[in-house]
């Protein structure tokens, strides 16, 4: 069960510690055993358990609700209960009370001797449907009879350290307590000092010790009303004792009396500084530890990039990509490769399957102990290149001295950066203001230099389609010629800048109509072999031909139109498109 409290009213929950049981063993929320109950004493825990079948909304994952807890002393404590298992609807949770001063949401409830705490809870589904209710917390003059408190003289011990305990039993009720014994529970690793026991300042016998050396049993008798007696002892911190926070419990029972559980810790720390330890690493760019594009071995570094620890502690990798943590206990820890700060053309590579990793790439399990250096590393690689095309077409027609160009446009795989349309008119054209729209957006005023104009499509994402539209003025009267518009296209790719297509080109022809002329049209049937331009022997044959019965005319103007199938051509070919194609198997006839 995770368990969190809040610590201010508009920011983020924290963990609560486990609660754990007189032998500080951890209770497992989700299969204990709970007893209805009014009554806890101070430094115990108060254990809550709701079922709201309204809040189980996820059915494959425990769901979570909200409770706030009050004392009367003032301290508020908002708490986030975990349901104990998918599909349950039952939340359950604890928070720990103490008496050190009100503290909101610092995760322990203040509280006294006597005071009563309220827990309340609405279910946010139905705000109409509200709990209720409060626990007495502490003895009161008729209910415990026994009030033990617990200290260690150190906060810090370390290995080979001896530490002294302290435990004082009082009575509580104003009548003479018989037969009083203390329990004591000693951390593991901890053992209890021989002939180190005192009663009230005077030696006293050892007391009575379990099979594992942990639990202590020491004879006090009889206690006077408002008595108490105090005992101390003498503990060994001993080799093997789990560096960390070790937590010692104290009670005590006399004939038909009882007390609350008093509890002291310590931190135990390594004297060689064992429990500390340092992580270094790298983020490697390229794959697994292969070659690198110009051959190296892979042991280039990525610079800046954020590397995290669990606990939010991070760092950022230097110039050769490596970073590294001190002061890490020993333990199992998460590190984490934050993916925001990956230069966007890098991913991360996941180069072994193991439990470390989890299955993801950019977060992996260390298991650090003995106080050494350990090292892990993160591998990324250049994300694969976009490979895509780009195709624009240059259509007109003509009407009232006006040519009205569209430019269908459409690209492939890989985005354009700093799109520009070139327009290149014939010298008797004028391009008329305010006529320029990328499909429904107009265009803004081109650059103008010498006979051409450059349109600003700005940037055109992958996979785009669209068009260009903008008008011209040609006048019909004028000398019989060949108006030739020519147009292309100029971008940057992640690869290359300012690459270009081919140049477009679109005729109007202009014939004065008092010419006379006559218009003939001859069909040549040529065998061209796919994505060739040259004539076969037999097809230049039938060019011989047609010469034949040209050579008597008087020709004022011929052209000559080559045709293609719609196939694309090969990239390894000799022509870039089939306009070019087509363009040179007309030339091969002339």
């Amino acid at each position: 069960i995770n368990i969190l409290l809040r610590s201010l009213i508009s920011g983020p929950f924290f963990a609560v510690n486990p609660p754990v049981d007189s032998t500080g063993n951890p209770i497992d929320l989700t299969t204990a055993d709970l007893v209805n109950s009014t009554q806890y004493d101070v430094d115990e825990s108060i254990f809550i358990r709701i079922s709201d079948t309204d809040q189980d909304l996820d059915f494959l994952n425990p769901d979570t609700i909200t409770i706030n807890i009050t004392t009367p002393s003032g301290d508020v404590e908002i708490i986030r209960l975990t349901e104990t298992g998918p599909h349950t609807g039952v939340f359950a949770g604890h928070v720990p009370t103490g008496s050190g001063g009100v503290n909101n949401k610092d995760g322990i409830l203040d509280v006294g001797l006597g005071s009563q705490v309220t827990i309340n809870y609405t279910d946010p589904g139905d705000l109409s449907d509200t709990e209720t209710a409060t626990v007495q917390v502490g003895a009161s003059s008729n209910t415990l009879g026994l009030f033990v408190t617990k200290s260690a003289g150190k906060n810090v011990v370390y290995l080979g350290d001896f530490l002294v305990y302290t435990v004082e039993v009082k009575e509580n009720l104003g009548q003479t307590a018989t037969n009083v014994n203390v329990f004591d529970y000693i951390p593991l690793g901890f053992r209890y000092k021989k002939g180190s026991a005192t009663l009230n300042g005077a030696a006293t016998s050892d007391p009575a010790i379990s099979g594992d050396g942990r639990a202590l049993r020491f004879i006090v008798g009889t206690l006077l009303p408002n008595a108490s007696a105090t005992i101390t002892y003498v503990a060994e911190v001993a080799a093997g004792t789990k560096p960390g926070v070790a937590t010692n419990y104290a009670s005590a029972k006399g004939y038909g009396v009882y007390s609350n559980t008093a509890k002291a810790s310590v931190t135990v720390r390594d004297p060689f500084w064992r429990e500390y330890n340092t992580l270094v690493g790298q983020v490697l760019i390229n794959e697994c530890g292969g070659e690198a594009e110009d051959g190296s071995l892979d042991k280039d570094g990525l610079e800046g990039v954020r590397i995290y620890l669990e606990d939010g502690t991070y760092v950022v990798t230097d110039k050769q990509g490596m970073f590294h943590f001190e002061g890490i206990t020993s333990d199992t820890h998460v590190v984490q490769l934050d993916m925001d700060t990956l230069p966007e053309n890098y991913e991360i590579a996941l180069c072994e399957e193991n439990t470390a990793f989890a299955g993801r790439a950019y977060s992996q399990f260390v298991d650090l102990s003995g106080g050494a250096l350990w090292k892990t590393d993160f591998h990324v690689r250049l994300k694969p290149r976009a490979v895509g095309d780009v195709r624009m077409e240059l259509t007109s027609s003509y009407g009232d001295e006006v040519a009205s160009y569209i430019l269908p446009i459409k690209v492939g795989a890989v985005p354009l950066k700093d799109v520009r349309l070139t327009i290149i008119f014939p010298k008797e054209a004028g391009y008329r203001e305010g006529s320029a729209y990328l499909d429904k957006d107009p265009l803004g005023d081109p650059q103008n230099m010498y006979s051409s104009l450059t349109f600003s499509l700005g940037d055109l994402e992958a996979e785009y389609e669209g068009e260009v539209r903008l008008d011209a003025s040609i006048p019909k009267h004028g000398d019989s010629k060949e108006l030739v518009t020519r147009a292309t296209l100029t971008f940057n790719t992640p690869k290359k800048n300012n690459q270009r297509l081919p140049l477009l080109e679109n005729i109007f022809r202009r014939i004065v109509e008092d010419e006379e002329r006559v218009r003939k049209t001859y069909v040549l049937t040529t065998n061209f072999i796919s994505g060739k331009a040259a004539l076969h022997e037999q097809d230049m044959e039938a060019v011989r031909q047609l010469s034949e019965q040209l050579k008597d005319l008087k020709i004022d103007q011929l052209f000559a139109i080559g045709h293609t199938d719609s196939l694309p051509l090969s990239k390894d070919g000799e022509f870039n498109d089939n306009y070019e194609l087509a363009e040179e198997r007309a030339r091969s006839v002339t």
